[in-house]
């Protein structure tokens, strides 16, 4: 079937007199044999904001989103990280007259076996994109955008390689932890080039793109925008988790020149007891060691073995230094 998180069909935005929405959720770890691997959408045009949609994978099209028969939603102010599509839109796809309006968004490392790793649109759906951030998707060909045959608008946008429309640029977003925005207002050494760079006529949300927490002011920051400051503590992202090739493991608000730990699992998602509170990987699990930098941060790339496709993994860590758990991934190798 397909919507491996969330399915939804024939509800509009407007529905027995009520606004209907998908918003303030982590949909992750999900599969679906069809197509939508987080989120499917069937002649539904609702509402999907302020929500991360990571780590979900699909047998068709959109690991993350698919937007398919006359489904045109909102897709405001959403992480899209670490999705995998065996077919089109490793992010998200839109089929058969499905126009979405996409603001806000910020689409990283995700993965399109075919193409269109960011966003993939076909069967006249008309997408229109702005305020947003596509970068570091991959596909064999046409990694952020793959559009066949379909008239997308595209403005004020950051997209890896370059994108013809007004407003938009192809520079390094310079995300910090969260995938917040790299500001030296906040405390950062560099200023992200997504500062201030969206549509001068868009209204400003009340969220926000910095570290501190202070809300976007001026001119709307280009990509995804938080509710607040992040919360206190480690955060572990992963992309490129594909057989036969390199992943990307990376860790960030630790103790500055501490150690941290990751452990990695093919058996489940435990939970099983650790020193520093419960760890969701299950017996028999492989650790890493890894080593922080003068700013709490540690990476390292792993060859994924060949012949992996398709095997659930569970990631979990912890900073030794402060005897604190990272977030939990569970992933599907593709």
């Amino acid at each position: 079937g397909s919507g491996g998180g969330i399915a939804i069909v024939d509800i509009s935005a407007a529905s027995s007199g009520s606004a209907r929405y998908i918003t303030g959720n982590i949909i992750q770890g999900n599969s679906s044999m069809g197509d939508g691997g987080g989120i499917f959408l069937e002649e539904s045009s609702l509402r999907i904001s302020q929500n991360e949609v990571s780590y979900n994978s699909s047998g068709g099209d959109a690991g993350g989103i698919y937007c398919y028969w006359f489904s045109s939603p909102l897709i405001d102010s959403n992480l899209l990280l670490g999705n995998v599509s065996l077919g089109f839109g490793g992010a998200i796809s839109c089929k058969n007259q499905s126009d979405p309006f996409i603001d806000r968004v910020t689409a990283f490392g995700n993965l399109a076996l075919k193409r269109g790793g960011g966003l993939h649109c076909r069967n006249n759906s008309n997408p229109t994109i702005t305020n947003s951030i596509f970068w570091e998707n991959a596909a064999p060909k046409s990694a952020e955008f793959y559009f066949d045959a379909v008239s997308p608008t595209v403005l004020y946008s950051d997209v890896k390689g370059g994108w013809a429309g007004v407003g938009n640029i192809d520079s390094d977003p310079i995300f910090v932890s969260g995938f917040y925005l790299s500001q030296t207002s906040a405390g950062q050494v560099s200023e992200s080039p997504c500062i201030d760079a969206g549509d001068p006529s868009s209204s400003l949300p009340s969220t926000t793109t910095r570290t501190d927490g202070v809300l976007d002011s001026l001119i709307v920051d280009m990509g995804y925008h938080h509710q607040g400051p992040p919360s206190a503590g480690p955060t572990l992202v992963i992309t490129n988790l594909i057989s036969g090739q390199v992943a990307k493991i990376g860790m960030s608000q630790c103790t500055p020149y501490g150690k941290t730990v990751l452990a990695y699992s093919l058996a489940g998602g435990g939970p099983i007891n650790t020193p520093y509170g419960p760890g969701y990987v299950s017996k028999p699990y492989q650790l890493l060691n890894l080593t922080c930098d003068s700013n709490g941060d540690a990476s390292l790339t792993q060859l994924v073995p060949s012949g992996m496709t398709g095997t659930q993994i569970w990631f979990h860590g912890a900073d030794l230094g402060t005897a604190t758990m990272l977030n939990p991934i569970a992933a599907t190798i593709y």
